[in-house]
């Protein structure tokens, strides 16, 4: 049976590159900002993080949930999805912005780090491949042991 779950590899890579984006980018962004702001700078930046986390889950979750469906329902529901996910971000932004516990700039750059560890997934794949091979090759990739039949 199909794992219907967000979790697989390609999720735990982009977690691994959100994690590091977002470290790198908070790492030399807190060193510019003046010690008063600091506080709320990082409390923003981690309601960022948390904020990437689950959009990428929910990413995840969407597309092992509907990617079974016919091409017209999947599109819909994976669309439908799309536009949650990006109301309750800018839900959530706005209520750091009207609250003002956090600094709404240093929660967008830790969302930003969706996009960066997007891109940076396959080379973290390429590194965690030859670390962790997987368990089974994808269907249609013989395993090395068999021979190619022509």
């Amino acid at each position: 049976m199909r794992n219907r779950g967000g979790f697989n590899r390609t999720l735990t890579e982009i977690w691994l590159g959100i994690l590091l984006a977002d470290a790198c980018l908070y790492l030399i962004g807190i060193w510019f900002i003046p010690g008063e702001y600091k506080l709320s700078c990082t409390v923003g930046f981690v309601f960022g993080l948390l904020i990437a986390l689950m959009s990428s889950y929910h990413i995840s979750w969407t597309l092992n949930r509907f990617i079974d469906r016919p091409e017209k329902k999947a599109k819909a529901a994976i669309v439908t999805q799309a536009l949650i996910r990006y109301f309750a971000t800018a839900g959530l932004l706005y209520l750091i912005l009207i609250s003002g516990f956090a600094n709404p700039l240093a929660a967008f750059a830790g969302i930003m780090g969706l996009k960066i560890g997007a891109y940076l997934q396959p080379s973290i794949h390429r590194f965690t491949i030859r670390k962790y091979p997987d368990p089974e090759p994808p269907p249609g990739i013989p395993d090395e042991e068999e021979e190619v039949v022509k």
